[in-house]
């Protein structure tokens, strides 16, 4: 763990960050995916219940990967106290005195933890480099390792299946934990529902061309 005066140095760097978030102006051409789906279906003579269970399953992983990219990003932004080497100053001391370490964690060992004020920077992104990553082979900088933990945490949340084992510490993160919830319990319901009435319909139909033959 690494005392405030080094993180002070890397602050600028949350400015920067914040900016990442127009990127996911992209997402706004996720509708083009669904006219794929269609042609490319339509092109291999896909049945249309088969069609609609695709798409269902793959609204079921665009939302997770919303779910997770979003969770990501909150977590990203709001966990100053976690530092990357590659966005460290290239004349930190801390580059030379640790050659193999990948982040650094600020040194909280001195606040009291009874002053809320006194824990900015704290996110679930740093909870899990504290508890989860040192001592094994994450790295919570490789940003393939937190969009798989994070879609982790997304599909727990979309399939209420809960582990409990990432989790929300700040405010907004408990905002947007809560919405998560709540929408993907939605969404989640309907796709279920959905893809009952279909396997339904395919039983029938089956059963329909069984008694042609017969």
């Amino acid at each position: 763990q690494i005392s405030d005066e080094i993180f002070a140095a890397s602050g600028d760097l949350t400015v920067l960050r914040s900016m990442r978030m127009l990127r996911l102006l992209k997402l706004i051409q996720i509708h083009k995916a669904t006219r794929i789906t269609i042609w490319v279906s339509l092109w291999l003579k896909i049945s249309s219940p088969w069609r609609r269970l695709i798409r269902f399953s793959i609204v079921l992983l665009v939302t997770c990967h919303w779910m997770g990219c979003f969770w990501g990003f909150v977590g990203t932004e709001l966990g100053n106290d976690l530092t990357c080497r590659k966005d460290l100053d290239p004349t930190s001391p801390l580059l030379e005195e640790f050659p193999h370490r990948q982040f650094f964690l600020r040194d909280t060992s001195g606040v009291d933890a009874q002053a809320p004020s006194m824990w900015v920077g704290h996110s679930w992104v740093v909870d899990f480099a504290k508890s989860r990553a040192e001592g094994t082979s994450m790295d919570p900088c490789n940003a393939l390792t937190l969009y798989l933990v994070a879609m982790y945490w997304a599909t727990m949340t979309f399939t209420s299946i809960g582990y409990g084992d990432i989790l929300p510490v700040t405010f907004f993160e408990y905002v947007v934990c809560t919405v998560g919830m709540m929408v993907s319990s939605l969404i989640w319901a309907y796709v279920i529902g959905a893809i009952c009435g279909l396997v339904s319909t395919l039983q029938y139909e089956q059963l329909a061309f069984r008694e042609r033959i017969d």
